[in-house]
């Protein structure tokens, strides 16, 4: 259960920055795939903190969380 948190709070925090970051890219390409290696490392980094867990635990604890709060920041910091 700890690993749960760790990763899921881990991911959400540079799916906070990424969205930050994202929204001074000229071009919703360019912010997507900032995003994308964010998200790539992130995931490297933590499977080396982590370990023993399949590809579909990595998807509920850390793909989505991270798009889910890229896609709110970038809104939220495009909207202001």
């Amino acid at each position: 259960m700890e690993n749960d948190k760790i990763s899921t709070s881990v991911h959400a925090a540079a799916g906070a920055f990424s969205g930050y970051v994202s929204n001074f890219m000229g071009q919703p390409s360019h912010a997507l795939a900032i995003a994308l290696v964010i998200l790539f490392f992130t995931l490297n980094v933590s499977k080396q903190l982590i370990e023993g867990e399949d590809g579909k635990w990595w998807i509920g604890n850390g793909v989505v969380p991270f798009l889910l709060l890229w896609a709110v920041f970038s809104i939220l910091f495009y909207n202001l």
